[in-house]
């Protein structure tokens, strides 16, 4: 072939490609899901949203402001973590999506309208960089729908009426089998570093002794008791201790104004006795100094109190809107507002909480350095507790004193106050699972030249970039 030919066939190659995007050059979809493009954008939003969050994780856990790429999450490192995890969202978006339609299920226009305000807001306060990153409005409003058909699908399999409805006898039976229920007071020890840790200590010790004392052998309902009487004799005690702080000030301000005002009676009476003023011209001066003074007065009392006048307008103006209020209505509200101060919450004082969480936590990260086992020692004492007895227990922190309860007669109002948290504890391992099963069923062919130019290093440096060059306006 002849070089024109040649470089008339490239030409033609290159136009081809162009025209029909068919993956040549075109990065502005990160994959094709049963045939259907998926936008770059939701790709790039992903690690860019992921980032974000395990950005301010690092430096909030650690420090970490700036050399990000060294470090690892969940045992990679950073840049192959937020990449693995933007192509597995964007795997679960596309699945997520396709499952949705092929149950038939809409989302509301509450939901869309929703979606749309939230969408408007992020666009609103970045959609500059949004922009700068290669992520379109659309995109954004693409991840949102299918974050709210996850929920929807979600519902559709365990919420009431499902496939795979969970009902209230299943969540009574799981908070027995995994919920510790419990009441306690904290009493804290010195902290490291404390000037006084032998005077904290010894009082934390003589409260120890006092409530825990108390405690024994009250039930789980009369804990109440115990606890107010402690949180009482505490705030007595830091009252007092502010009174007594207050009333040390003051006496030092005191001391320091009499020792002013006596410096000041000698030096007058120092300039007096030196200057030899004359008797006449002296007394003249106070004689226009009183008239001057008592005229002030008089012209004071002489003005109307503006703020009286106000008081009395506002009296009245309160006295007309309650006049055209409804007597029946104020009767209401009046008995409402008593109802709900004389209904105080029963489980204030209370927690229930998923030992079986905490485990599996403790279990995942025992062998971690550094790990603090602590906290889970002393949920791992609660847990093992009877129903309806009192204990004690101590750790290099705190003293505790604990009642046990028994989670079975809170089960069924709990489960109902709490269904939706609930559900996913009891699901959300299981609805992964299929979400996982759905990914796996889909035919995906991957862009790799749209993921080899959206790299997390590039979203990460485009946002640099970006808060750079608008720093300075």
């Amino acid at each position: 072939m002849s070089k024109a030919k040649r470089l008339a066939a490239a030409v033609l190659a290159s136009a081809v490609c162009a025209a029909s995007f068919t993956g040549c050059t075109d990065t502005t979809y990160a994959m094709t899901a049963g045939g259907e493009k998926i936008n770059a954008g939701i790709y790039i939003y992903n690690i860019y949203s992921e980032m974000s969050y395990r950005n301010m994780m690092l430096y909030y856990s650690e420090g970490v402001t700036e050399d990000f790429f060294s470090q690892k999450i969940e045992g990679k490192d950073y840049a192959e973590y937020l990449s693995d995890y933007a192509m597995k969202s964007t795997k679960e978006y596309a699945a997520v999506k396709a499952k949705f339609e092929e149950l038939d299920l809409k989302l509301t226009k509450d939901q869309l309208k929703e979606i749309q305000e939230s969408v408007n807001s992020a666009w609103d306060s970045q959609g500059e960089l949004y922009e700068y990153e290669g992520i379109s409005k659309e995109s954004i409003k693409l991840a949102q729908q299918a974050s709210y058909m996850r929920t929807e699908l979600f519902n559709h399999y365990y919420g009431e009426g499902g496939e795979e409805e969970v009902t209230n006898a299943d969540m009574e039976s799981f908070l027995k089998d995994n919920y510790m229920r419990y009441k306690m007071i904290t009493i804290s020890k010195a902290a490291e570093g404390d000037e006084n840790a032998d005077e904290t200590n010894a009082e934390a010790k003589e409260h120890f002794d006092e409530f825990s004392a108390q405690a024994e052998g009250v039930s789980f309902t009369d804990f109440d008791l115990v606890i107010s009487a402690y949180n009482d004799h505490v705030a007595a005690e830091q009252a007092a201790a502010s009174e007594e702080s207050s009333q040390a000030a003051d006496d030092t301000d005191s001391g320091s104004s009499a020792d002013s005002a006596a410096s000041a009676d000698s030096a007058a009476g120092e300039e007096l006795t030196a200057s030899e003023v004359s008797t006449e011209s002296t007394n003249a001066s106070a004689d226009e100094s009183t008239v001057s003074d008592d005229t002030s007065v008089v012209s004071e009392d002489a003005v109307p109190d503006s703020t009286a006048e106000e008081e009395v307008t506002d009296t009245a103006s309160a006295a007309g809107d309650n006049a055209n209020l409804d007597p029946e209505a104020v009767l209401d509200s009046t008995d409402s507002e008593a109802e709900s101060e004389a209904e105080p919450d029963p489980y204030a004082n209370e927690q229930m909480v998923n030992f079986s969480n905490i485990k599996k936590t403790y279990e995942e990260n025992k062998d971690t350095k550094d790990y603090d086992d602590s906290s889970y020692k002393l949920n791992e004492f609660i847990n093992n507790m009877s129903a309806g007895s009192v204990e004690t227990y101590e750790n290099d922190t705190a003293y505790y004193i604990i009642a046990k309860g028994d989670v079975a007669e809170r089960a069924s109002e709990y489960a109902e106050s709490n269904r939706d948290s609930l559900l996913q504890e009891m699901k959300s391992e299981d609805f992964q699972a299929k979400i996982d099963s759905w990914v796996e069923a889909m035919d995906f062919k991957i862009n790799d030249k749209a993921i080899k130019r959206y790299t997390p290093k590039v979203v990460y440096d485009r946002q640099v970039e970006y808060t750079e060059k608008h720093s300075t306006k």
